[in-house]
């Protein structure tokens, strides 16, 4: 278990003074209250008497004094050159109802779950990742890489894209109106938003089978969808659409 976070632990001379508390029984009540209110979890390693003492600003003698009376209370366990660690079972006569129950230490994995031949999804495993590397070292000085750059994109780019596109694909267009994304999901959710916002509540049909990025789209911006039924060799069926089309515009 990794160690514990101690930033929390302050002591203020003035105050100690005018208390008359000692040194040693105000670190010993702090971590103390925070093992009995599960701040500090059973099984985690304390910072080491000389890291504590000098985040402290304590004598090194304060902090083992204090450690070694946890110790002896039943709150830490000393593991020969190892450290102390937070006790496992604490002595049930000090455990009060105020227990903040800690929370989880590992996150969920939220990674998508895109199936085989999945468009857009690279094997990873085979990524060249070391020339990768020496490209990102090489142009790591671009001040583009670091976001001053135009939002849509680089003109020069957009500029290229323009002639490519006149040119090969006897699309009119203009650089201006061309936007350069970091691939299909973005230019989808672009388009998606700005139809919203040209018509709110509006409702869409999603091919099935399809692309199943457009759904999750959908679902992120929670706008509404229903499915049409593609068919190999016949496409949509017209009788499905024109009864789906009425409950997903009204």
């Amino acid at each position: 278990m990794s160690a514990i976070d101690s930033s929390e632990l302050t002591l203020q001379v003035s105050s100690l003074t005018s208390s008359g508390t000692t040194l040693q029984q105000t670190l010993f009540e702090q971590i103390r209250t925070r093992i009995l209110k599960g701040f500090w979890a059973s099984g985690a390693k304390l910072p080491s008497t000389r890291t504590l003492a000098s985040q402290l600003k304590l004598s090194r003698n304060t902090v083992i004094q204090t450690y070694e009376q946890l110790v002896a209370e039943g709150y830490l366990i000393a593991k020969p050159n190892s450290g102390f660690y937070v006790a496992v079972s604490l002595p049930e006569q000090y455990l009060t109802t105020e227990q903040v129950v800690p929370s989880a230490e590992f996150g969920d994995d939220n990674t998508p779950n895109n199936g085989l031949f999945s468009p857009g999804v690279a094997e990873l495993a085979s990524f060249p990742m070391s020339a990768w590397n020496r490209l990102l070292q090489r142009h790591s000085s671009r001040s583009a890489l670091l976001g001053n750059q135009d939002l849509q994109g680089l003109v020069t780019l957009r500029e290229a894209l323009h002639r490519y596109l006149t040119g090969s694909r006897s699309v009119v267009c203009h650089p201006n109106q061309i936007i350069v994304t970091l691939g299909a999901q973005q230019s989808i959710a672009i388009a998606l938003l700005a139809t919203q916002r040209l018509k709110p509540h509006r409702g869409f049909l999603v091919e099935f089978p399809g692309y199943r990025q457009v759904v999750k789209v959908l679902d992120t911006f929670n706008i509404d969808y229903d499915y049409v039924d593609v068919k190999a060799s016949k496409g949509w069926i017209s009788s499905v659409c024109l009864a789906v089309i009425p409950q997903v515009f009204t």
